[in-house]
């Protein structure tokens, strides 16, 4: 009888743990989903707002969320990943072109994002995205910008110089300029735009270094570079080095 009742004591505090365990899981989960669903209504509202004017999109607005929840010193890291985990699932549910998969950089493949109108009128950015050596771990990422020539040629040669710098492995980014003339200026709000978008998405993705982000810069004279604002919200600091490759 002693064993019995030992047993029912013993089943009885197993059952009650795991309904702790479920409730605390339970109420983990609904708080990350409540984060995810702020994250993307925010991306989506900011989506509305920064593609009707360049005015508002560089209005740089501070975003604000009601969600509060006290949290002990020893939870922090794994609220941290909850976070991050509800960013990363809001991205993904946002409705918008998606970054491609990353191929063999040698193979050339072309992809494309539309700007938004509003920002610059018929811009289409062509891009190769690409990956050199062991796509294992997470990969430092370059943003090549070609130089002020005709646009066709300084893409092509971007891939050719991408492919021959010896910093393998690695990811790089070599979009082609939507527009000549006037528009042919990396710093115009259009291309911070997909600066953003670029950073935001492969961040989301999980594959790259946020800590190795790096610009590769063709320069000619009348080319300037300059540092853009990093304003989406993500956990964590980034450290963008600029590399200028002045031929």
């Amino acid at each position: 009888m002693k064993h019995i009742n030992n047993f029912i004591v013993a089943v009885g505090l197993t059952l009650a743990l795991s309904a702790i365990t479920n409730n605390a899981h339970a109420q983990g989960s609904n708080m990350q989903e409540k984060v995810k669903n702020y994250f993307l209504q925010t991306l989506k509202t900011k989506q509305n707002e920064e593609q009707q004017s360049k005015d508002t999109f560089q209005r740089n607005k501070t975003y604000t969320t009601n969600i509060q929840q006290l949290i002990k010193n020893k939870d922090i890291a794994q609220n941290q990943k909850m976070v991050w985990a509800a960013w990363c699932e809001a991205n993904r549910e946002l409705n918008e072109q998606k970054l491609a998969k990353p191929e063999d950089l040698q193979k050339g493949v072309k992809a494309s994002w539309n700007l938004p109108e509003a920002l610059e009128k018929n811009a289409v950015m062509p891009y190769y995205y690409g990956v050199k050596g062991s796509t294992a771990g997470k990969l430092p990422l370059f943003l090549y910008l070609h130089g002020s020539g005709p646009k066709e040629h300084e893409w092509s040669t971007g891939l050719i110089l991408g492919n021959r710098f010896q910093d393998g492995p690695s990811l790089y980014f070599i979009p082609q300029i939507p527009n000549e003339g006037d528009y042919y200026r990396w710093w115009q709000v259009a291309k911070q735009f997909a600066w953003e978008k670029l950073i935001r998405q492969a961040l989301v993705e999980g594959n790259v270094d946020a800590n190795r982000l790096y610009v590769l810069a063709y320069l000619k004279v009348a080319m300037v570079v300059s540092v853009l604002p990093l304003s989406m919200p993500t956990i964590g600091l980034q450290l963008v080095q600029w590399l200028v490759a002045n031929h």
